[in-house]
């Protein structure tokens, strides 16, 4: 073989690693969109009603809560037992007036 047709296999197997590493980084992206009709607090944030989109990768324990109108997001901690696919389960907890986002499944 000579110098010319080396390089050509060297750089074909390197753009070939790339394209092969890219894909293998690629997750599945789950997303549902929900209608909140009540304000309610994540954490020390305080979110109004409005239309949201929970946002998930395949595998993952996190997931975002995010307003599609203002692009606000929270990031939610899954529930170990309820990670089934399909619907996004949001269950939220009413103290003093105030509803709290207690658990995503």
């Amino acid at each position: 073989m000579n110098n010319l047709t080396v390089r050509r296999l060297a750089l074909g197997f390197g753009l070939a690693a790339i394209f092969a590493a890219g894909s293998l980084n690629a997750a599945a992206l789950y997303s549902s969109s929900v209608t909140i009709p009540f304000e309610f607090r994540a954490g020390s944030a305080v979110f109004g009603a409005g239309e949201y989109r929970v946002e998930r990768e395949f595998g993952k324990d996190i997931a975002y809560v995010i307003n599609v109108q203002t692009g606000r997001r929270v990031q939610v901690l899954r529930s170990a037992g309820t990670q089934a696919t399909g619907r996004a389960n949001l269950v939220f907890e009413q103290r003093d007036g105030v509803r709290f986002l207690k658990k995503l499944s």
